[in-house]
């Protein structure tokens, strides 16, 4: 009798969610199938609605999940097995995205969409070549793909072909001059090839036009804010929510900004759609940025009034957000409850910083070498992994991790002239104030009472800082190809190819009793700070840990306090290098000036 009740209630959650589905309440239909559990409903055509619903409301993890499934029961359907590829693709799991899409490729050559979607992931990976190939073929197959043309800008501006990305975006002006997406791929070309009137002009077109894609006016709000133009860059990011109210990225994108401006009611964007109204990946960035702002039991009330005590229906991002919480108040055990039961691969991650948090560290180094099993270059998985060594390996730690051995400094002096090199840090010192129009750092951040640049440093065309660009990569090479390469540690040489790109770079300008709480770079391969200005007082030798760059105390929570393992002084003038899961830190100093450096992450390649 209870499977009959059960199988009824099932049947008409299905039936009202298939109602909500057409009616376009995503979240609604979402909603009633997610909580449904009965062998009835494991059946194809119920993990195929569950599929597309959870897509729908960008439940993309429970979307891949399903399926995974529906492949394991239909295996070699290409619609199938693109549709998974792709939703791992938006999920940045671009290495068990691509052979899924490729497999796609071999059941269905011909399917144009196949091949844009294929293409997307190697542009994700940096294969621009490959990405160029497969959108040259679904061009092919279909002259007037618009999507697959813009692909091959894409393709063409990766490899730096800005000529031939520019031919493409100019030549589908001639039917396509009332797309929004080819003016912005026009704008955003002619930021990088430093043409500020074609840019004002393609800006000029967008702003006629009014998108209704919200990603196009996050990515000029965030162009607009590296050209130095941050209220332009607030215009475009409040215009976009009036597209979509409730845009995740659009949202957390004001509250960082409202937040760097000094803005008190920085969340007032979210609160004006309505905390119960908000996705589930909003409401955790919402609470997050509570707990960063140390409101952390108003982040925790909000929690409990919307969604209850934690249970097996909390989404993803709501444990995610809980347990942040919970690390920040020691609540090991807590969090550890929290995740038992549960089979998200992100979880794992958290379930070692709560065993870092108990001391247990064999549970921890566990639950970190599966991790780095499947992705063994990840660099604070690396770092964790550090922690874990040196607690239970320290012979291991000493050549395998020790800063004290892989930091390695280079004086620029010995690159450039004294005159020239004082003459480029003051040019850059100057313009690089003007870089600093905000009053605090980014949400999350690790610098405190400080302030960090937007956008990408080394994007600018300055001549002085791309002088500076070339003389910093050139010693890098230099350091890397020479006798004291060896210092950095087998992970770092085993990933060199021969040539650096540059992941990301900023600036950084830290006040009187300013900070860096310890962290990495989770992105990187390689990380450089560059001291551009430090105060005078700072480079007298009596006071060497002021202000100074601090190298291997874990930004995790032990049971003992751990002291950093080498401390670095600040000097103008000098380069630091250390591998990318390196901890690190900067300790506060007292007196006038601003400390101010530029700071950039490498990743290795083979041209």
């Amino acid at each position: 009798m209870e499977d009959v009740v059960a199988d009824q209630a099932a049947s008409e959650a299905v039936k009202r969610a298939v109602q909500s589905l057409k009616a376009g309440q995503f979240k609604v239909a979402f909603e009633l199938l997610a909580p449904l559990d009965h062998p009835s409903l494991n059946d194809v055509n119920f993990l195929k609605l569950y599929a597309e619903t959870a897509t729908r409301a960008g439940q993309l993890t429970e979307a891949e999940s399903a399926l995974a499934r529906l492949n394991q029961q239909q295996p070699l359907i290409p619609e199938l097995v693109a549709a998974q590829g792709d939703i791992l693709r938006q999920l940045g799991q671009f290495d068990r995205a691509l052979p899924l899409l490729q497999q796609s490729l071999e059941l269905a050559p011909r399917r144009p969409e196949f091949l844009y979607n294929a293409g997307l992931c190697l542009l994700a990976l940096n294969r621009f070549d490959a990405a160029e190939e497969l959108f040259r073929l679904a061009l092919d197959i279909r002259a007037d793909y618009q999507k697959a043309a813009l692909g091959l800008a894409n393709a063409l501006e990766g490899k730096l072909d800005l000529v031939g990305a520019e031919r493409v975006l100019v030549s589908m002006l001639v039917d396509q001059s009332a797309n929004p997406a080819v003016w912005f791929r026009l704008a955003r070309l002619y930021d990088q090839m430093a043409q500020d009137e074609n840019f004002d002009r393609a800006l000029e077109n967008l702003s006629r036009l009014r998108p209704k894609d919200p990603k196009i006016y996050l990515a000029l709000a965030r162009l607009l804010l590296t050209r130095g133009r941050p209220d332009e860059a607030e215009n475009w990011a409040v215009n976009g929510l009036q597209q979509r109210r409730d845009d995740v990225e659009l949202l957390g994108f004001l509250a960082n900004f409202r937040r760097e401006r000094g803005e008190g009611d920085f969340l007032k964007d979210y609160e004006a759609v309505g905390l119960a109204e908000l996705a589930d990946s909003a409401l955790a960035d919402y609470v997050r940025f509570l707990s960063l702002a140390s409101r952390g039991d108003e982040a925790r009330s909000v929690l409990m009034q919307l969604k209850g005590p934690p249970g097996a229906n909390w989404s993803e991002a709501l444990v995610l957000a809980m347990l942040e919480l919970q690390r920040g108040a020691g609540q090991f055990r807590e969090m550890l409850e929290l995740i038992a039961g549960r089979v998200e691969p992100s979880l794992s991650e958290w379930a070692t910083i709560a065993y870092l948090g108990l001391g247990q560290f064999e549970a921890a180094g566990h639950r970190i070498d599966q991790l780095l099993a499947n992705n063994p270059h990840h660099q604070y998985w690396l770092a964790l992994k550090g922690v874990v060594t040196k607690a239970l390996y320290p012979e291991e730690y000493a050549s395998a991790f020790d800063p004290k051995q892989q930091t390695q400094t280079v004086n620029i002096s010995d690159a450039l002239s004294g005159a020239e090199m004082f003459k480029l840090n003051t040019l850059l010192e100057g313009w690089l104030a003007g870089q600093h129009f905000f009053v605090e750092a980014p949400l999350g951040q690790s610098v405190v009472g400080g302030t960090q640049s937007p956008g990408n440093l080394f994007n600018h065309h300055y001549p002085p800082l791309q002088r500076l660009k070339k003389v910093l990569l050139d010693e890098i090479r230099q350091l890397l190809n020479g006798p004291d390469a060896a210092r950095f540690g087998d992970r770092v040489l085993q990933r060199w190819l021969g040539h650096l790109t540059i992941e990301s770079a900023w600036s950084i300008c830290v006040r009187e009793s300013g900070f860096h709480v310890p962290h990495v770079h989770s992105k990187g391969w390689l990380s450089c700070v560059y001291y551009v200005a430090v105060p005078e007082h700072l480079q007298d030798t009596s006071t060497p840990s002021e202000g100074a760059l601090a190298l291997g105390r874990p930004g995790v929570k032990l049971p003992a306090e751990v002291d950093p393992a080498l401390v670095v002084p600040a000097r103008p003038g000098q380069l630091v290098v250390f591998p990318s899961y390196t901890w690190h830190e900067t300790t506060p100093f007292s007196g006038q000036g601003n400390r101010v450096v530029i700071a950039f992450d490498l990743l290795p390649t083979a041209k």
